[in-house]
């Protein structure tokens, strides 16, 4: 069985979403890395539902800032040395000091049941998604009408337009390829 060890910034990332993740259009959603126009439109309905705390239908800055918070609360909370190791052991099932592939796939779907249960989890990199998605330059982007908040209607725009720009081939999905293609068309526009 393949061992894989596990740095305290991959466990940080995967279990608390350390990591910073890639934009909307860009994040794959299976383990194909391929993802599709309709499950860019599901997680910005789920990323939205989130982040609408009052349930008002609109997402505002002071949402926007108070999920922020929150979530730097957990990463503050993970990034603990104490929490960390408790996180490893609770991945490590046969005490082993190492995290097998076996044992990781186990707790990402137990990760997964929790949050399609509505507990705790199943957010992965959503989190950290959210950050730049739903706050800042993206609230002024989405917010089309100028009304200083973002309907849904306006989220789910704005996550089909970064999606378009990304499918290059116009095929309605969006492969590993493409993301490594889109992000070197990024960085070429950057710096010339």
């Amino acid at each position: 069985m393949t061992k894989i060890l596990l740095g305290a910034g991959l466990l940080l990332a995967a279990t608390a979403a350390g990591a910073q993740a890639a934009p909307l259009a860009a994040q794959p959603s299976a383990r194909d890395g391929i993802q599709t126009r309709a499950e860019v439109v599901q997680r910005a309905r789920t990323m939205f539902a989130r982040v609408d705390t009052n349930r008002d239908g609109f997402i505002t800055q002071a949402e926007r800032q108070a999920v922020r918070g929150q979530m730097r609360q957990r990463m503050t909370r993970a990034a603990d040395p104490a929490r960390r190791a408790e996180m490893f052991a609770r991945l490590d099932t046969n005490r082993d000091n190492m995290i097998s592939r076996d044992e990781w796939t186990r707790a990402e779907a137990l990760r997964g049941q929790r949050g399609a249960e509505g507990r705790r989890g199943g957010m992965g990199g959503q989190r950290m998604a959210m950050r730049g998605r739903m706050g800042g330059a993206m609230l002024r982007m989405a917010d089309t009408n100028r009304d200083q908040r973002i309907s849904l209607a306006e989220a789910e725009t704005a996550a089909l337009q970064r999606f378009d720009r990304v499918d290059l081939n116009r095929d309605g999905r969006v492969t590993r390829e493409e993301r490594q293609q889109a992000r070197q068309q990024r960085g070429a526009m950057q710096r010339g």
